[in-house]
């Protein structure tokens, strides 16, 4: 019973990363490259080739605050492989502040330090946009926070040849492949 339970489970598995080709005749595999596939299943009805970019580190900016009130911050989040790798908040675009730390002497309260400026900083979590997001959260993460950015920089991209099979049948199937591989269908 125990083994007959485990070759299901191993069979179910299977058929979750499986796909039966459009004719029929074979199972093509995530991964399985184009000559495979065109083995398996023969000449597609379409085929459609294109490129695409990726980026794999980009940096978004965003400017929180109102300009008529007492200024405005610029948020700056970098990001790499869709992760924020680095959350900066330039307070320069405030009107001047003026911080003060104090010091107990006695019965007095003394000025230890004035400090008048912008203010500018990394940091590992932000509010600024309404709801909390930090290092390690995800764009997508980011953009329901925060929305879309005002400006969008890319820091490094490359790019990739997309393939796509299109056969026909009672349900056409598209099948994508990324530099030569099968990574998905539809």
């Amino acid at each position: 019973m125990k083994y007959f339970l485990l070759l299901s489970l191993l069979l179910i598995s299977a058929s979750l990363h499986a796909l039966p080709c459009p004719n029929g005749r074979g199972i093509l595999y995530k991964g399985d490259t184009v000559s495979e596939v065109l083995k398996q299943c023969g000449e597609p009805l379409e085929k459609r080739t294109t490129t695409r970019t990726i980026y794999t580190a980009e940096q978004w900016v965003y400017y929180r605050g109102h300009v008529f009130d007492r200024g405005f911050s610029q948020l700056i989040v970098s990001f790499k492989n869709d992760r924020v790798v680095s959350i900066y908040i330039n307070d320069r675009y405030w009107l001047p502040v003026c911080r003060q730390a104090y010091i107990q002497l006695g019965n007095r309260l003394s000025t230890l330090q004035t400090s008048c400026g912008n203010w500018a900083y990394y940091t590992v979590n932000t509010n600024l946009c309404g709801g909390i997001f930090g290092i390690g959260d995800s764009t997508q993460r980011v953009a329901a926070v925060c929305g879309l950015p005002a400006e969008r920089s890319p820091l490094e991209t490359y790019t990739v040849e997309v393939t796509e099979f299109t056969y026909s049948g009672h349900d056409p199937q598209v099948i994508v492949f990324q530099d030569g591989r099968l990574i998905e269908w539809r």
